[in-house]
């Protein structure tokens, strides 16, 4: 911990270097685990784009819109998951930990349902959002969304899992299964769309390819824990001493309770918030651009693959920055809570200053990774500028975002989100697009300008508002008040003697 009296150069170099080794080893983990889930969207739009025909890509595109626009709910909602089973894990109650997941299963089914019936009935909204000589457009996203479906729940439940894994800092398991899913994926890829020797189902195969490697990631990452838990010889006080059945039913019991599905959800619906927030806002760019005709679409979407492969780089140092900002508030040490949060956020605007160099550097090639169409080329070439001024305001506003969240303060992050996007980016965006008729540049100067405003108010506010002291403080009073509540629950766990009958079995709570 560096002191104010220790501040020569030396001394200063000598932290930041040592504090960006710290930030390293959590973000790196993070950013493999997500880059593997996002790589099957990137395989599955290089081998379509390899077809040839703009109006695969576009539908695509557009049945990728919905897909990420829907999915941000049960991926937000598994945010209240991470909290509780770290408590849990910090807490060593591993029953609470297991019912949490278990919980965080059937409320991710009970959500998936509704999903899984607007995928369904898709072909109508896509009609909607496509000029009417693109219906055929629309016709082969409802098909592509179609083969997904068998890999929506696979897709939840694995980020369900890895979660559950992570929060342990267990991160080997999730980094491997998702390397393997990506290489499975690719595989099927290859077989499917381009068959290889043999006929291929072109079109069709990309979305089979996800939704079968979907599946195998979930049934590798089950079998994983199922082995962890088997080997894990330290039992939690209830489950000692029951069969399987019993502890899986006593499990289930407790996950079920009204009063820990409660504050599962007052946890899940900021963070659903938030997500849908950033998600929704950049998918419905995407569907506004099909206003302009399928090459425009298609090259939208090559911008998104672009722009959420580059984000995964910040994204990653922003979950750093929540951990280590929490850790050290919560253990008493504001000043390196302070340099941690800054650190992350010049780390996040160095890289990503990079990353706009080099998507502006390669504008004029990058496009054929995906597409040998020529108009969806010199479009991508005319929104690049405007992609890579983007990308420092999105490093920015993500890292600090993160270290918000390590104080517990994310409602800045969706209240000031809900503006930059909505208030200002969005109805910008329009203006430009359709009134001064700069079509996709303008949907994307308005992001840009949702971003810069997202980035500038929260910087203002960490530098302005946020007292580390007294953060500090707060995060100590509530590790106290969570502790002492998980302590006297689990002390009033009396002594299990013999089996016990079910029906009294009355598992520990955490508040």
């Amino acid at each position: 911990m560096m002191t104010p009296t220790n501040t020569t150069p030396t001394n200063i170099k000598n932290v930041i270097v040592t504090e960006s080794k710290e930030v390293a080893k959590i973000a790196f983990p993070v950013l493999v685990i997500y880059l593997s889930m996002i790589g099957m969207d990137l395989t599955d739009f290089f081998f379509i784009g390899r077809l040839g025909d703009s109006k695969f890509l576009a539908a695509s595109a557009l049945a990728n819109t919905l897909f990420m626009a829907l999915i941000s709910i049960p991926y937000g909602m598994v945010h209240a998951q991470d909290t509780l089973v770290s408590q849990a894990h910090g807490a060593n109650n591993k029953f609470v930990m297991k019912s949490v997941l278990c919980r965080s299963i059937i409320l991710c089914s009970i959500v998936c349902i509704p999903l899984l019936i607007v995928f369904i009935f898709s072909n109508s909204f896509f009609k909607l959002v496509v000029k009417e000589e693109d219906a055929l457009v629309a016709d082969y996203a409802s098909l592509y969304i179609h083969l997904l479906i068998p890999g929506v729940i696979p897709n939840a439940y694995f980020r369900i899992f890895s979660s559950y894994l992570v929060a342990q800092e267990e991160l080997i398991v999730p980094i491997a299964v998702g390397l393997i899913s990506l290489i499975i994926n690719a595989l099927l890829n290859l077989l499917l769309v381009t068959g290889i020797n043999y006929k291929s189902l072109g079109f069709t195969g990309a979305p089979i390819a996800t939704s079968l490697s979907r599946i195998i990631s979930l049934v590798m990452i089950v079998v994983a824990v199922w082995i962890k838990e088997s080997r894990n010889k330290q039992k939690d006080e209830k489950s000692d001493g029951m069969t399987f059945i019993q502890k899986i039913t006593t499990i289930i019991k407790d996950a079920v309770r009204w009063s820990g599905i409660k504050h599962y959800i007052v946890l899940a619906i900021p963070s659903v918030v938030t997500m849908c927030l950033d998600f929704c806002c950049f998918q419905i760019v995407a569907l506004l651009s099909s206003r302009f005709g399928e090459k425009s679409l298609s090259a939208c979407n090559i911008i998104l693959q672009i722009t959420m492969f580059t984000y995964m780089f910040p994204f990653s140092i922003s979950s750093a920055a929540t951990v280590l900002v929490g850790r050290n508030l919560g253990g008493g040490q504001p000043k390196r809570a302070k340099y941690l949060g800054y650190i992350t956020i010049v780390a996040s605007g160095l890289i990503m200053s990079i990353s706009a160099a080099v998507v502006f550097g390669t504008r004029s090639v990058i496009t054929y990774i995906w597409s040998d169409d020529l108009q969806v080329h010199e479009f991508v070439i005319r929104v690049a500028p405007v992609i890579s001024l983007f990308q420092l305001f999105d490093g920015v506003q993500v890292t600090t975002s993160g270290v918000l969240r390590g104080m517990g303060r994310q409602q800045i992050s969706a209240v000031v989100g809900f503006f930059a996007y909505y208030v200002c980016g969005l109805p910008l965006g329009c203006v430009l697009a359709f009134v001064a008729h700069l079509d996709l540049v303008g949907l994307w100067v308005g992001l840009a300008t949702a971003l810069f405003v997202l980035s500038i108010i929260l910087f203002i506010f960490l530098i302005i508002r946020v007292n580390w002291e007294k953060e500090s403080e707060k995060a100590i009073n509530t590790v106290k008040e969570q502790q002492e509540g998980v302590e006297e629950k689990v002390t009033n766990v009396p002594e299990i003697t013999e089996l016990p009958e079910m029906s009294g079995a009355e598992p520990p709570k955490v508040e």
